[in-house]
């Protein structure tokens, strides 16, 4: 992280500017093999849980930068929704928006996949969920499980942007 970030983040405070130093280096000599950009898409993923927004126009500008389309940007925090809410996901896609208009950036939207949401999560999850939740009362283990399932695997996950 370059000091003139830190400076414009957050002044005087060299024990954050150290962890957050740590965070981002172990990022840059971890042991699998990450592109430039999925370098730079994972401390922007965590702005967006962490719901750091002051921080986010800059890593967003340095993750176009680094080749990734900015469908992949949106894509990832969208694909973030179900795990940390809308709101935090929101008050990002209004940081992220605020760069695409600075910097010009055209977005062509993600189209979804022919694949059924149920195919999409049995690929990736087996019937784990659907099996586990089955046994709830008044029928609600079986709507529980397709309610879940069209919303993380047909809304996200069966979209073509990542």
């Amino acid at each position: 992280m370059s000091e003139e970030k830190f400076t414009k983040w957050l002044e005087n405070d060299p024990d954050l500017k150290d962890i957050e130093n740590k965070f981002v280096e172990s990022i840059q000599q971890n042991t699998v093999d990450l592109d430039h950009g999925d370098e730079q898409l994972i401390p922007l993923i965590a702005m967006i849980v962490q719901g750091t927004y002051f921080t986010m126009p800059d890593q967003v500008s340095a993750t176009l930068k680094s080749g990734v389309a900015p469908e992949k940007i949106l894509e990832v925090a969208y694909q973030l929704e179900p795990v940390i809410g809308i709101s935090k996901v929101v008050s990002a896609l209004k940081e992220i928006h605020q760069v695409y208009l600075q910097e010009q950036v055209q977005v062509t939207p993600a189209k979804q996949t022919d694949e059924s949401c149920i195919d999409v999560q049995s690929k990736l999850y087996g019937t784990e969920i659907k099996n586990m939740l089955a046994d709830l009362p008044t029928g609600s283990g079986k709507m529980i499980p397709a309610w879940l399932t069209e919303h993380f695997f047909e809304n996200y996950y069966a979209r073509t942007g990542l």
